[in-house]
């Protein structure tokens, strides 16, 4: 059946008053269609005029028309629905931001599914089906789609890396297992991802185990809290109840004085006033005998006179009646004296009572995180505060000696930091380098020499650094262990090419001295006490590489010089070198005050800077896209030029060499080349 493909306009069935798609659709007498909803709506507002017109083109209707639904538009605005949502769904197999695109759609781009690590290329569901039907395509390995593919690729080989070398933890290509890297452990990425991938089962039980366990010292310890607020609780609730007994009692033992006071007020005050009655009484009578004998003068009759003056001259009541004192100040002195003695009893009892409590209410137990039971709890407890300390002294790379840690790998120890490391034997020796995690990806090699010295090759934007982290044997050793360092030592220095940086961080255990005469080539003036012979080891070493004692160039207190304390020894040991076309690179060195990465051993830090070339990175070489002859046509191309080239030839030349130099110059103009220029690390 023939199909007939018609464009509409979502615009041509949508309704005039709500501008959506048409719902359950009418029509009117003047021809236009509306919501059966909205039209009712509109015509409902025109009914106290009994005029009612269309919304569109005005046209007018006496009476309201009966409107009837119009099946046939309902069925195609239906239609129309199903096809919006059928053209919508492509969007979403569109790439956005983030996604990976799709390297074959040469419009529009869609987001791929699928990365073909031998194409190199990613694809759509679309282009990725020759993959599945092509027996041409039944080999290549697919991946989920990644946009950077071009990591999965040795740079010096232009191969798949599909072999990890253990030795040097690098993925490597099967052309690597052939020079540098041949003799190495290797095993394919896939066997080594089944080991990691039980380790990393391991590391999950570990982990939730360690949850588990802080998770039960959490419950602990809420438990442990809420003890102690129920306690606390109890112990304010009877203090409370106490103290108001307390203060009731005291309440009651001042009614009871000031009771007793007015008691003795009162029996003073009556008696006083008694004594005052009776006094003036006796002075109304003594006033009355003065009037009677003022009478007795002024009389003439010489007999009455002498009648009455004997009984005037008696003096009225008695004469010795006791005498008696009031204290104008009635004495509380005794109720005073007690107080004031009560109150300094009460204070006395309330410090040494308050004594007691304060040191029992103070000394609340506190859950800490108890000290490592494990080797592997020692270990990350350890490494957290060497990340600690690294976080807060802005260090980025940090060289550490006698770790002790048995084993040979890489490991997050948290704030950022990772920490590769080194070691035969859990009780001696032990070498690392601590990176910030943000550096890792620059990390080009790892070499474990032994367990008293390793080294990492980095790269940043072209300038290689390498670091180098040493561990000397101490004074009483053999010397054949000494000589067998300082071996170790030279072989990774001669292994370096002379144009790349080197950094030594070590505990050489010996002491390079104060001074510099005949020396002034690898190191200043400013070092510690004298010289021993590991010391000069140490001199004889950086003159032999060409190389400076960091330590030493810079003027310093004698605290930030001294990196080894023990009792009351103090000196030198441990140093940071670099060659000596490098030291302008470096502005500061100094051991710093106050950080314990070690028991006795003191952190020494230094400021470098790499000086980085761009200019070098656009000589990087060319390279032709011979994966282009996977393609039928660009292989037909080839064969053609390559035919022409040859002279139509069927036999090759006996000249190898001028054969291949055709071969490459066909390549390079039939297939193409790379751009020669190196993606670029964000980050870095």
């Amino acid at each position: 059946m023939a199909s007939i493909s018609i464009d509409f306009s979502v615009d041509q069935f949508s309704c005039t008053v709500c501008l959506d798609l048409l719902k359950d659709p009418v029509t009117t007498p003047c021809g236009h269609s509306f919501c059966k909803v909205c039209i009712n709506g509109c015509w409902g507002q025109e009914d106290v005029k009994g005029v009612y017109s269309c919304p569109q083109c005005r046209e007018t209707f006496t009476p309201r028309p009966v409107l009837c639904r119009n099946n046939m538009l309902a069925e195609v605005v239906e239609k129309l629905k199903k096809t919006e949502l059928q053209a919508a769904s492509p969007d979403h197999c569109y790439a956005g931001p983030g996604d990976v695109e799709c390297d074959s759609c040469t419009r529009r781009k869609h987001k791929a599914v699928n990365s073909c690590l031998v194409c190199q290329a990613s694809y759509c569901e679309d282009h990725l089906q020759p993959h599945f039907q092509s027996p041409a395509f039944k080999k290549h390995k697919l991946v989920e789609a990644c946009a950077e593919l071009q990591e999965k690729i040795c740079s010096e080989h232009d191969k798949l890396m599909e072999i990890y070398c253990r030795t040097d933890q690098s993925f490597i290509c099967y052309l690597c297992t052939m020079d540098q890297h041949k003799g190495h452990d290797i095993v394919s990425t896939k066997a080594e991802r089944t080991e990691k991938q039980n380790e990393l089962k391991e590391e999950q039980m570990k982990f939730q185990q360690r949850i588990q366990e802080k998770q039960k010292k959490v419950q602990e310890l809420k438990q442990t809290v809420d003890i102690i607020k129920i306690g606390s609780q109890a112990a304010v609730d009877d203090s409370e109840r106490i103290f108001t007994k307390l203060i009731s009692s005291m309440e009651k033992k001042r009614s009871e004085v000031t009771e007793m006071i007015r008691a003795q007020e009162k029996a003073e005050v009556s008696r006083a006033e008694r004594l005052l009655n009776q006094l003036e009484q006796e002075i109304a009578d003594l006033k009355r005998r003065v009037t009677e004998l003022e009478q007795l003068s002024h009389t003439h009759d010489h007999i009455h006179f002498l009648q009455s003056f004997p009984s005037l001259c008696v003096s009225p009541g008695c004469d010795d009646s006791p005498s008696f004192t009031l204290n104008q100040h009635l004495s509380f002195d005794g109720v005073r004296k007690s107080l004031s003695d009560l109150k300094k009893r009460v204070e006395q009892i309330c410090e040494e009572e308050f004594n007691k409590i304060h040191p029992q209410a103070a000394a609340v137990q506190m859950i800490l995180p108890s000290e490592p039971k494990s080797r592997e709890d020692f270990l990350q407890w350890k490494g957290r505060e060497l990340a600690d300390v690294m976080e807060r002294r802005k260090v980025d790379i940090l060289c550490v000696q006698e770790t002790r840690w048995k084993g040979s790998k890489a490991r997050s120890i948290g704030a950022g930091f990772k920490l590769f490391y080194y070691g035969v034997d859990s009780e001696r020796n032990g070498v690392g380098v601590v990176l910030k995690e943000e550096f890792v990806r620059n990390v080009l090699e790892v070499k474990r020499v032994s367990d008293r010295v390793m080294s990492l090759k980095l790269e940043f934007e072209g300038v290689m650094l390498n670091v180098v982290s040493g561990y000397a044997p101490q004074v009483g050793c053999e010397l054949e262990e000494k000589e067998r360092f300082w071996s170790e030592l030279d072989e990774v220095m001669e292994s370096i090419p002379t144009g790349e940086r080197v950094v030594i961080g070590a505990n050489f255990n010996g002491h390079v001295g104060e001074g510099n005469t005949g020396d002034e080539e690898v190191m200043s003036k400013f070092g510690v006490k004298e010289r021993n012979l590991e010391g000069q080891m140490v001199v004889d070493f950086a003159k032999r590489m060409d190389m400076g004692v960091v330590n030493t160039y810079f003027q310093k207190r004698e605290e930030h010089r001294v990196t080894y304390k023990s009792g009351g020894r103090r000196t030198q040991v441990d140093y940071i070198l670099c060659r000596r076309g490098n030291l302008k690179e470096i502005s500061d060195c100094k051991v710093v005050v106050g950080e314990s990465v070690a028991r006795q051993h003191r952190m020494v830090v230094c400021r470098m800077t790499l000086m980085v070339c761009k200019t070098k990175r656009s000589k990087i070489e060319k390279k032709t896209k011979w994966w282009k002859l996977k393609k039928e046509e660009c292989c037909e191309e080839f064969r053609q030029k390559l035919r022409q080239a040859l002279g139509g030839q069927v036999v090759l030349p006996d000249d190898w060499e001028t054969t291949a130099e055709v071969i490459r110059e066909t390549g390079r103009k039939v297939l193409g080349v790379s751009s020669g220029r190196r993606k670029e690390d964000k980050e870095t």
